[in-house]
C-alpha cells in the first residue's frame, strides 16, 4: 500500500508547474453535440484560460526569452489583454510554458514565421482549436433543460455595451479605430466561467481563424457564434489577441486508479 501512495505522490509533484500565473476553467460534458453551425462538439474535458492572455502575462514571457522571431506586440496596462499578436506568438507562448523554449513544445516551429502547424498530441498547454473556443463560449449543458448553445457568449441571445467590451467610436466607422481595450473579466461570463469571448480582442482559435469580435467592433454581429474572420497566422493587427487551453488536472481518485494500475501490473510481472 505504502509503494501505491508513494506513487500518487509522485504522480502529482510531477504535474507541470507554469512560468506564469493563469487562472483556468474547466469544460467539462465531454461529447456535447454540435451547434447548427457545425461547432462547438468537444469529446473530452479540457481547460481554458479564464481571461484573455494579458500585458503583464505576455510581458513575463518576453522579459524571459531572447528570440529572433518575436514579432512586437501592444503593451499597455498590465491587466489588459495583450494585443498585436500573430497566431506564431501565441503558438511560442504556449512551447514556452513547456520550459522555456520558444520553438518546441506544443508546436513544433523550428523558427517558422509563416505556414500552417497542429499542435503535438501531447501537448500541455496549446491555442484552443475552434471547436474548444466555441464550446467554452457558446455551450449550456443548461439550456432548455436539454443543453444547447446561446448566440452570445454572455448566456445570452442578446448582448449590449453591459456584457462586452465592444465600445467604438464613430471615428471607427470611417477608418480610424481607437484603443479602447479594457480589464479582462469586467463583463458577463460564458456558462463555464470564461470572460470576454465577446469584445475586447479577437482571439486566434485555429492557425487561420481569429473569433469573438473587439472592442473595435463596429457591430454586434461580430460577437455572435456565428461570425469569425480568416488571416494568415502571420497577421498581427492591433486587436488580435489570445487566450490557451490545457488538459484537465486528475483528480485524485483517477491518479490513484492510475497508481493502482501500474502496482497490478508490476504484480502479474512478478508472478
Amino acid at each position: 500500500m505504502s509503494s501505491i501512495f508513494g506513487l500518487l505522490t509522485f504522480l502529482v509533484t510531477a504535474l507541470p508547474s507554469l512560468a506564469v500565473s493563469i487562472e483556468f476553467v474547466t469544460v467539462g460534458n465531454p461529447n456535447n453535440a454540435p451547434d447548427t453551425t457545425g461547432y462547438g462538439s468537444v469529446s473530452y474535458s479540457y481547460k481554458i484560460s479564464k481571461h484573455e492572455i494579458t500585458v503583464s502575462q505576455y510581458n513575463e514571457f518576453v522579459n524571459s526569452i531572447s528570440s529572433p522571431y518575436m514579432v512586437t506586440y501592444l503593451s499597455w496596462e498590465g491587466n489588459y489583454p495583450v494585443a498585436g499578436i500573430s497566431w506564431f506568438n501565441a503558438a511560442r507562448f504556449c512551447n514556452w510554458l513547456h520550459g522555456g523554449d520558444t520553438e518546441t513544445g506544443a508546436y513544433n516551429l523550428n523558427g517558422a514565421t509563416s505556414g500552417v502547424f497542429q499542435k503535438n498530441p501531447d501537448a500541455l498547454y496549446w491555442i484552443p482549436s475552434e471547436d474548444e473556443w466555441y464550446k467554452a463560449a457558446y455551450y449550456d449543458p443548461l439550456k432548455d433543460g436539454i443543453g444547447g448553445y446561446w448566440k452570445y457568449p454572455n448566456r445570452g441571445d442578446s448582448i449590449s455595451s453591459d456584457d462586452a467590451n465592444i465600445n467604438y467610436s464613430a471615428a471607427w466607422n470611417t477608418g480610424f479605430g481607437v484603443e479602447n481595450r479594457a480589464n479582462v473579466g469586467s463583463y458577463t461570463p460564458s456558462y463555464y466561467g470564461t470572460f470576454d469571448q465577446g469584445g475586447n480582442v479577437w482571439e486566434w482559435a485555429a492557425p487561420n481563424k481569429i473569433r469573438g469580435g473587439s472592442y473595435n467592433t463596429a457591430v454586434l454581429l461580430n460577437l455572435d457564434k456565428a461570425s469569425w474572420d480568416e488571416w494568415a497566422p502571420e497577421t498581427a493587427l492591433s486587436d488580435f489577441g489570445f487566450r490557451i487551453a490545457t488538459i484537465p488536472e486528475p483528480s485524485a481518485l483517477s491518479l490513484l486508479a492510475v497508481g493502482l494500475g501500474v502496482v497490478l501490473r508490476r504484480r502479474r510481472r512478478t508472478v
